[in-house]
């Protein structure tokens, strides 16, 4: 037992060393790594880090807090930074296509979220939430297709909701969690974001119906809360704005949800006709074989010509029934 013990102890190490192998090479791998990595450390302020144990040393990335190059073999490394109290923002120097996972939740990061996150297609689960994230978050979140979880919630963004947000199923995979609630996002919400809060749209210029114009004309709706330049801009210009008219996004009727149903109920049919066609089966093989015709069965037993006319007294030895007890004289 020993033996199988240690044999199995070397293989989970050498397994180990495989993964951190291939990201510290030394070379283009471990550059990558150090150089989204470092963007995001020296874009915050490192005393307000709770732990920071081997950021921005030489050593590989992979010992570095918070940084996992185990959990997903060769293909991609997590980063998990939740409540750390990390204060800055993110540049774009942080997004290489290397993560899987990414968790900045429970921090203060602030600014607008960087467009070229929308890059990092090898993300499967992004959350950001509890931080002070501000303007519309980037149409290139749309991007992500592997998505299986979006947490933007509790932050200060603002605008019109995104269209990936509005209809995910069309984006993201069909069993995607979206959270983005307790933000800043423009009525009216969308039906397919009921749990949503959402506040008044800040004039007639600037809505959710004509986001197109207003992503040219007034930029201050998206790149930051809306503020007293905004109120200005709309005040001197309002009549003067061209507002074209932006269609509302149509989610798809057919639904992931509603396939995911008749899919359900499909299978549930094809079970429910195997179940009765086995058991029908079942039947017709047994009553094949059995005889429950009871009459039958009992004249195979003693067939009519076979059976023997028998008196009473025939049964006895003298041919005289015995006397009952109380028949005897004491």
């Amino acid at each position: 037992m020993k033996i199988i013990a240690c044999v199995i102890f070397m293989l989970g190490c050498s397994l180990v060393l495989a993964d951190e192998s291939y990201w510290c090479d030394g070379a283009g791998r471990q550059e990558q790594m150090y150089k989204s990595l470092n963007s995001l450390y020296l874009n915050t302020d490192p005393l307000s880090w709770t732990h920071q144990h081997l950021w921005g040393t030489q050593e590989c990335p992979c010992s570095w807090y918070g940084v996992d190059c185990e959990s997903d073999g060769n293909s991609t490394i997590q980063l998990n930074l939740y409540g750390n109290g990390i204060s800055g923002n993110l540049v774009d120097g942080f997004c290489e296509d290397i993560y899987s996972f990414i968790n900045l939740s429970n921090n203060e990061f602030f600014a607008t979220l960087i467009d070229c996150i929308g890059d990092m297609t090898s993300l499967t689960d992004l959350r950001l939430s509890n931080n002070t994230f501000q303007g519309l978050p980037p149409a290139s979140l749309g991007n992500l297709s592997n998505l299986k979880k979006l947490e933007i919630d509790h932050n200060a963004f603002a605008g019109p909701f995104p269209d990936y947000i509005e209809c995910p199923e069309s984006y993201f995979k069909k069993s995607i969690e979206v959270k983005a609630s307790d933000n800043d996002f423009w009525c009216p919400t969308p039906d397919e974001c009921d749990d949503c809060t959402c506040v008044d749209e800040p004039s007639d210029a600037c809505t959710s119906i004509n986001e197109a114009a207003c992503d040219t004309e007034l930029a201050c709706c998206y790149k930051s809360s809306w503020n007293s330049e905004c109120d200005d801009f709309v005040e001197k210009n309002g009549d003067n704005i061209e507002c074209e008219d932006y269609p509302r996004v149509t989610c798809d009727e057919s639904s992931s949800d509603s396939n995911l149903f008749w899919y359900i109920l499909l299978g549930f049919c094809l079970v429910l006709c195997v179940f009765v066609g086995g058991w029908a089966a079942v039947c017709a093989v047994t009553f094949s074989k059995r005889d429950w015709r009871f009459k039958d069965v009992a004249k195979d037993l003693v067939p009519d010509d076979e059976m023997i006319d028998m008196q009473d007294e025939d049964l006895y030895y003298d041919g005289v029934p015995p006397r009952s007890s109380l028949d005897y004289e004491l």
